[in-house]
């Protein structure tokens, strides 16, 4: 997945490479591509060092795996209610993160489209959603589910909510009880 390396003298700079014919100053050194990162400094094509790590991002000239710049020595970790798979671009990228899937939310950082986990029970979570309530940026209130359906767990929409077979508890209590549907506890 690595690029081609020159041994040439002068370095063309992290997060960079230069095609083997090409000066090494300022101006003739070409940015590693967003979602890919150069770590070495004799770095001669756009494959560069490799791909962005999954869960990250990278933009133009990153240094290191997880989307590091010579200027932002942060992390880019994938924001929230997205996954990010290695290579991934910035947001207004040719391979931005994608949105985390309906029933899912994730916190940030996430590498699956199963993100952080299921949404909460009593709440269904759309596509993108970073909260086990369903909340986002764009949707600050909690997307409750219709009449408070608390055995909703991983529902994706309102319909949905109504999709799982209602749930309860059988036999002695919480030690030791069993978790049955509707059809299973029928005599």
């Amino acid at each position: 997945d690595a690029g081609a390396t020159t041994t040439d003298a002068a370095p063309c700079g992290l997060g960079h490479y230069c095609p083997l014919d090409t000066a090494r100053d300022d101006d003739g050194r070409l940015a590693c591509p967003a979602g890919r990162y150069g770590d070495a400094t004799h770095l001669a094509d756009d494959a560069c060092s490799g791909a962005c790590a999954a869960g990250h991002f990278c933009v133009a000239a990153s240094v290191s795996a997880d989307g590091a710049t010579a200027a932002s020595p942060s992390a880019t970790p994938c924001p929230p209610g997205s996954f990010c798979v290695a290579g991934t671009t910035p947001p207004s990228g040719a391979q931005p993160p994608q949105p985390c899937a309906a029933g899912r939310y994730g916190t940030g950082g996430d590498a699956v489209a199963t993100c952080d986990g299921k949404c909460g029970d009593g709440y269904f979570c759309p596509a993108g959603s970073t909260g086990p309530q369903g909340t986002a940026p764009s949707r600050l209130a909690p997307q409750r589910c219709p009449n408070a359906r608390p055995d909703s767990d991983g529902a994706a929409s309102a319909a949905e909510c109504f999709n799982n077979p209602p749930r309860f508890l059988v036999g002695g209590g919480y030690d030791g009880a069993v978790e049955l549907t509707i059809d299973e506890a029928q005599p």
